[in-house]
């Protein structure tokens, strides 16, 4: 799996239905990427994702203020895709990341991602028709 899969994996699950500004996102490699970079990213994954599942356990949540707040998270999931209609691909991963919630006039926005460590199974492949 690849870096970019990681950020989109991380985005992905994470509260799609609440707006969000993510200043930067760090994957398990290190690498900082911005808003806009991890936004392009998505789109073009996006597109693929055929299916997907996941579900969260927080391990912590933690509070500086009424401004700020920080939660760590264990994630689990599964996520499927399709070319050609016929060729799926399905992995599961495992990870453990860490959220920095920053409030605004419009609500709570993340505002930093870092994640501290991730499993992905190796994907299996299938042929079937739709």
């Amino acid at each position: 799996m690849t870096g970019l899969a990681r950020r989109i994996r991380t985005v992905m699950w994470r509260h799609t239905s609440t707006p969000f500004i993510l200043i930067s996102n760090t994957p398990c490699n290190g690498q900082t990427i911005g808003r806009e970079q991890l936004a392009r990213d998505v789109r073009v994954q996006l597109a693929k994702v055929h299916a997907a599942t996941s579900e969260f356990h927080r391990e912590s949540i933690d509070s500086t203020g009424a401004e700020l707040a920080t939660e760590t998270l264990i994630q689990q999931g599964r996520f499927e895709v399709r070319a050609f209609g016929i060729v799926h691909r399905e992995w599961t991963f495992r990870r453990r990341s860490r959220y920095e919630w920053v409030r605004t006039a419009a609500g709570w926005k993340i505002q930093c991602v870092e994640v501290h460590t991730e499993e992905v199974s190796p994907p299996r492949t299938w042929f079937a028709f739709g």
